[in-house]
């Protein structure tokens, strides 16, 4: 890996992920092995925990397809080896939160995904994603 061209980015945008791909990965415990070493690295590079969850959720039963999407975030980590959490001292406190939601978009589970990221000054301290059921069970018993 350490022979890989650099990517600007760690996801290809125009690559849909199902469950049902046809073509079955040849080595699924390399793919687990590597997806589960990503996971240790969204601890200080928080910016990387969508697209690893997204890795995450083909690990049962990797296809090719699931393994194309993997490859470009090895590829990005290559260019970005000295990236991580810098945290700067300072006098101030400003709290600053963001979040971002995709609702709906998984095409398997139809959950929401959901985002939040706590800045205190320049430092990112909290960040996490949630998956949800885009509509309750209760709601969608109470209108049919």
């Amino acid at each position: 890996m350490l022979d890989a061209d650099p990517q600007p980015s760690p996801m290809v945008s125009s690559l849909k992920l199902t469950v049902d791909a046809s073509i079955a990965y040849p080595d699924p415990t390399l793919h687990r092995q590597i997806v589960g070493a990503l996971q240790y690295l969204i601890l200080t590079r928080i910016n990387m925990n969508y697209v690893v969850n997204k890795a995450c959720q083909y690990m049962y039963h990797p296809q090719l397809p699931h393994w194309r999407a993997v490859k470009p975030v090895l590829h990005y980590f290559v260019g970005t080896i000295t990236h991580g959490l810098h945290i700067t001292p300072s006098t101030n406190t400003n709290l600053c939160a963001f979040t971002d939601a995709d609702w709906g978009s998984d095409p398997d589970d139809q959950k929401s995904i959901t985002v939040y990221c706590i800045f205190m000054d320049s430092n990112l301290f909290f960040g996490f994603q949630r998956n949800k059921k885009l509509f309750p069970k209760a709601l969608m018993r109470q209108n049919t």
